[in-house]
């Protein structure tokens, strides 16, 4: 089906469930796109009755639909809400639903609401935006019951400006880019630079068979001879329980049969990178990438942060290691819960020791004796769309205390501290084998503060086989912050690995290497097997590439692997970030003058893309145009006045340019527009000092050490200023704290002695 004129569609609405791992079938008209497979909604149905009509009630069946009588949930019957001081109209006429809403000059346009998106527990609603791209409406329909605060509309993202990517004109707010591939079936993006519009297929308007089962155009003319996905690769439980043995350890019921269930659903249950239209239900590490245990998604334990779709999650958990698939705890077809409650636990976990108070430690029958609020805590995205964390961790509230995770325990006992529910859950289970410190939060909060003894506790996390693929890869990546042999052998060891996601580590790793360093780590990736590594592994050796000592046939492979660089980045031509990639390639490879015709259509396809115009203005600085770049930075700011690292860059810049007045009211800026960044403290109360203002930095330099008090190099700021000050017994306080952060700095401990003797020498 061809998408007509326009659609829009929001990013991973709260409609298609985490829980919904499986899909069926579809009830949109046949694809134009004869490579595309055919309609399903009256082919499944003749053999497949049971699972079609389990399917229509699911998320995965709501997942997107046209606006009509049938889909609309909310409430059109000229209902208001205000909206940036307007009064914003939900109307019906003539059987059309409408949007009356400010536009971005502020002046009140009616809009044709043309589909929606998702059901439960809010539905979403988009608009032609022209040349074929869908918008989604600023606003959503709360289709919970009024008793929980539903049956109202409300605005999803309320603080976001004009310049924000998830305002509804940008696009974080766009169906084609950001959410048509998972929420309906077989979809070609389409996007033509040129002329900047889209021309959107799909076979089905919402997840239907073909998304899980693959092209079913063989199987309907000749189920027998062509099965279909569920058959060849499998993709059922790899076994349909576990049962608990005599010494407390789960064994499955039956022989684990080797499934790729896991990955098909992680197709859309995974926070990941398009880099492709898909091809078929498996092809996870073919079309996307998926994202790592960041700080940007994930605390450092592990537990969701930003959104992530259940599969970063699941992957880290036993009962992944164990064998557990999704459709052991859903039905594949209509998304629910097998069973409910605890049952849903107790399918496998014996019931007579877990599901009892002197399991739970909390009253039978009450939200806080359910298995989930301890082991699944959850996270409200979207406003009103609560989501369960399926890491299926332990509730460690000392992690908390040590690294600022947060923990189940305090999301219910919000009048207590971390402290307190330690020592409670310390107390109630005397016998745990929490390993506390080996926990690998420890080794991911040191290497985010790049405190020295995080690089061996990272070692130790990537060579755990204990451990999860997902947190090791991780592990692996945060290297990057240590440059060392060590580390250096880890990489040599990942690029080996059949694992994608140890291979795809190892290139963030290798990141602060010199070229030909780089070149003896990665070069094993340039011929990899997967496209998207081979294009990771080229892209990280571009600058390498131009060595002398490289082999001709290496210089091949990695033009090669280049060609599928862009490629990828040229799927993803509606974004900024594309093009500035594409933009700091060419710079790697010196072709300035195409560098910059990059990130200049980085700014004229997303103009609030920030990061183009920082490339573009360091890229000019480096040519000697200065005036140029501030030039560049200052038109960043016409397009958003409260961007604090086009303030700091500007900083940045008026200090090589030795005009130091004025650098220092632009790193006073970036300080005021983002508060809680310790770089900046530090690096406005580095100029300060230089300029004299020894007070004004100490204010400054302690703001970053408060903001960052685990990072050292904001403890070593302070301390000789302080000594400057003759602020002696605070200075023995800092110095102290940065030996608890390096014990083994022998400099700071000399330090130490030396304060401590002139203090009692005062006293």
């Amino acid at each position: 089906m061809k998408l007509y004129p326009n659609r829009t569609t929001h990013h991973w609405s709260g409609a298609v469930f985490i829980g919904l791992f499986l899909c069926l079938m579809s009830t949109s008209a046949f694809a134009k796109d004869p490579t595309l497979p055919i309609s399903e909604s009256q082919t499944c149905v003749a053999c497949h009755k049971k699972e079609v009509n389990a399917w229509r009630s699911s998320h995965h069946a709501k997942a997107m639909g046209e606006a009509n009588s049938k889909n609309i949930l909310g409430n059109f019957a000229d209902a208001r809400l205000s909206y940036e001081g307007k009064v914003v109209k939900f109307t019906l006429e003539a059987e059309k639903y409408y949007i009356e809403m400010p536009n971005l000059s502020g002046v009140m346009k009616r809009y044709q609401v043309l589909y929606t998106f998702g059901f439960d527990p809010l539905q979403q609603y988009m608009f032609d935006a022209g040349k074929g791209k869908l918008q989604f409406f600023p606003f959503a329909w709360d289709s919970r019951p009024r008793s929980m605060g539903g049956q109202r509309w409300y605005v999803v993202h309320p603080d976001q400006e004009p310049h924000d990517s998830f305002h509804w004109s940008q696009m974080g707010q766009n169906w084609n880019q950001m959410c048509a591939d998972c929420h309906s079936s077989d979809f070609r993006k389409n996007f033509d630079l040129n002329t900047r519009t889209y021309s959107s297929e799909f076979s089905s308007i919402n997840v239907s068979c073909s998304s899980c089962h693959g092209n079913l155009n063989k199987h309907s003319r000749d189920p027998v001879n062509y099965p279909v996905l569920t058959d060849s690769p499998y993709i059922g439980v790899e076994t349909p329980l576990y049962k608990t043995d005599s010494q407390g350890k789960l064994n499955p019921i039956s022989k684990r049969r080797s499934s790729d269930q896991v990955i098909v659903c992680a197709g859309c249950h995974a926070r990941r990178n398009a880099i492709s239209d898909r091809a078929e239900p498996d092809f996870l590490n073919r079309a996307l990438e998926t994202v790592l245990l960041t700080p940007e998604f994930y605390h450092v334990d592990g537990q969701v942060s930003d959104e992530n779709f259940v599969w970063g999650s699941f992957v880290q958990s036993k009962m992944y290691d164990a064998g557990v698939t999704c459709t052991n705890c859903h039905d594949p077809h209509g998304g629910q819960l097998h069973v409910t409650g605890n049952q849903v636990c107790t399918q496998c976990h014996d019931s007579k020791t877990y599901d009892k108070p002197t399991h739970h430690m909390h009253k039978v029958g009450t939200d806080a004796a359910e298995c989930v609020s301890c082991h699944m805590p959850a996270t409200v995205y979207m406003g009103v769309d609560s989501r369960r964390d399926h890491q299926f961790s332990i509730p460690r509230p000392h992690l908390t205390r040590d690294t600022g995770a947060p923990n189940a325990c305090n999301n219910c006992h919000t009048n207590q501290d971390a402290n307190w529910a330690s020592t409670t859950i310390e107390t109630w289970y005397p016998k745990i084998d929490d390993s506390y410190a080996k926990h690998f939060a420890y080794a991911f909060n040191e290497a985010d503060n790049i405190i020295p003894s995080g690089r061996q506790k990272l070692l130790t996390v990537f060579t755990d086989d204990t451990q999860a693929t997902i947190i090791r890869a991780s592990a692996l990546s945060r290297l990057a912050n240590y440059p060392h042999p060590d580390s250096m052998q880890a990489i040599e060891i990942a690029v080996k690995r059949s694992e994608p996601q140890f291979r795809l580590a190892a290139i963030d790793a290798a990141a602060p290497y010199s070229n030909a360093e780089k070149w003896q780590l990665l070069k094993p990736l340039i011929n990899d097997a997967q496209s998207n590594i081979r294009a990771r592994g080229s892209r990280a050796l571009a600058a390498a590439s131009q060595m002398s000592s490289i082999p001709v046939q290496a210089k091949k492979l990695i033009k090669n692997g280049l060609e599928e660089y862009r490629s990828m980045q040229n799927y993803q031509a509606d974004r900024g970030f594309a093009h500035t990639n594409l933009g700091n390639l060419e710079r790697d490879l010196n072709n300035f003058e195409n560098a910059a015709k990059h990130y200049n259509a980085a700014i004229n396809i997303e103009p609030i893309y920030i990061p183009a115009y920082l490339a573009l203005a360091r890229l000019t600085e480096s040519l000697n145009n200065t005036a140029q770049s501030i030039n560049v930075l200052n038109q960043a700011l016409t397009i958003n006045p409260d961007s604090a690292e086009v303030y700091f860059a500007l900083g940045l810049t008026r200090i090589r340019q030795r005009n130091k007045k004025l650098a220092l009211a632009h790193l006073q800026k970036a300080t005021e527009l983002s508060p809680n960044n310790p770089h900046y403290f530090f690096t406005f109360g580095a100029l300060l000092q230089d300029q004299g203002q020894a007070e004004e930095a100490l204010k400054n330099y302690e703001t970053a050490h408060k903001l960052a008090p685990k990072n050292p190099r904001m403890t070593y700021a302070v301390l000789p200023l302080l000594l400057e000050l003759g602020q002696t017994q605070k200075a023995l306080t800092y110095a102290e704290q940065l030996v608890d952060l390096i014990p083994e700095d022998l400099q700071t401990l000399r330090l130490i002695n030396m304060l401590r003797k002139t203090s009692a020498k005062t006293n």
